[in-house]
């Protein structure tokens, strides 16, 4: 294989990557009262991720890349299940080089502020202030950066939420980079186990299980690229009983599958972990 076709299929490891983050992302009296904060509360949260890829790339070798990002922001009930998501700080390391020398600063993220309206059970009606963010468009665009920011608001079942209720969510996005389209498609299991108290807040505990698929390619600086990976992922939840404010989520996923490029088939691996925490 050619050095520049080595060096664009180190790319594509990037691209998954960065678009990686959202794969480990999880979505909680009645349903319809919960995603309704007291107006004007502000809760300040800290998002953490991690994620390794490894492809076997001929010529090359095992191929690695691992990187984690922290990220903080204030979320603001600014009307009835309307929100203000702002970003307050952001980092990001990665031990791998950025292959395309086109990654913008972390930092540009930092002063975003994007406006949420939901309806009665957490489906985003309308989201604006995304697009347009440089680290956003490189990461892998607008719509994909709104469902990481859903995260903080919980996708609810049809009944009154309790213990022993469980429901499920079908859903997925288009992410985009380097010429590269990618279709995400989720389904996630939740279920209500129990009610808590946490950290002092009667809550409610939800786990969640998600199945994960990913395809789809393009031309990645002239290397015509195609991927095809699927996997799992589970996670637990603690949400507000009262108001279903998020409280605490962790996730963790794997994926499994492939890159096709140059008449080769590469497989590849992916692991995600992420956290949500009231800072």
């Amino acid at each position: 294989m050619k050095s520049d076709a080595r060096r664009n299929l180190t790319a594509a490891l990037a691209v998954l990557a960065l678009m990686g983050s959202a794969c480990a992302a999880g979505g909680a009296g009645s349903s319809a009262a919960l995603n309704v904060w007291p107006a004007g509360t502000t809760v300040n949260y800290v998002s953490t991720s991690a994620q390794s890829q490894a492809m076997d790339i001929p010529g090359m070798g095992e191929q690695i890349s691992n990187l984690s990002s922290n990220t903080e922001f204030a979320v603001e009930a600014v009307g009835e299940r309307q929100f203000k998501v702002s970003v307050t700080d952001a980092s990001y390391s990665s031990d791998t080089p950025d292959p395309t020398g086109m990654m913008p600063d972390v930092d540009t993220l930092v002063g975003l502020e994007a406006m949420f309206t939901l309806n009665e059970r957490g489906e985003v009606l309308e989201a604006s202030g995304i697009a347009g963010n440089p680290w956003v468009e490189y990461q892998g665009g607008a719509e994909a950066y709104t469902e990481e920011l859903r995260s903080f608001f919980q996708y609810l079942p049809e009944e009154p939420m309790r213990p022993g209720v469980t429901w499920t969510r079908d859903y997925g996005f288009t992410a985009n980079q380097q010429g590269v389209e990618l279709l995400f498609e989720f389904v996630d299991t939740y279920n209500c186990v129990e009610e808590i108290i946490f950290e002092g807040t009667r809550a409610l505990k939800i786990e969640s299980e998600q199945e994960i698929s990913l395809g789809g390619g393009g031309d990645m600086m002239g290397t015509p690229v195609d991927f095809a990976l699927s996997g799992t992922g589970d996670g637990t939840i603690i949400i507000d009983a009262v108001t279903g404010m998020l409280l605490s989520s962790e996730s963790k996923g794997s994926m499994n599958g492939g890159i096709s490029a140059q008449g080769m088939d590469i497989p590849m691996t992916m692991t995600m972990t992420s956290a949500i925490k009231v800072k």
